[in-house]
């Protein structure tokens, strides 16, 4: 276990708490913090940096998903099933299949309006 401060409020973290470590730099925040620190870097169009040393850290697979299901479910959605990873991934699908539909439906009535 590995006890640090965190640099964002500067209480006492760690590695095995429940804390967020950065895997490009290994430096350890409370998740809380670090958020808030990636939703400033967001809201200013910035890259996401570590606080500490500000090595670019990229995004994460689930942080994409949620970003994507907020675009094609809506907020309301993906808030809700944010905690449920296969919820949301199967809540993605549906939408997927639902627009695939409307658009092959959307083909076909064109060329038959075409003949």
């Amino acid at each position: 276990m590995i006890r640090v401060d965190c640099a964002v409020c500067l209480g006492a973290a760690s590695d095995d708490a429940g804390d967020v470590s950065l895997r490009v730099c290994r430096h350890v925040y409370h998740a809380t913090c670090v958020d808030t620190w990636f939703a400033h870097c967001d809201a200013i169009e910035a890259s996401r940096t570590c606080p500490t040393c500000r090595a670019v850290v990229r995004r994460g697979a689930f942080d994409a998903m949620c970003e994507l299901a907020t675009t094609i479910l809506g907020i309301d959605a993906a808030v809700a099933i944010r905690d449920d990873p296969v919820a949301m991934a199967d809540a993605m699908i549906h939408a997927f299949e639902q627009r695939r539909a409307l658009r092959t439906e959307a083909v076909v009535s064109a060329r038959l309006a075409d003949h």
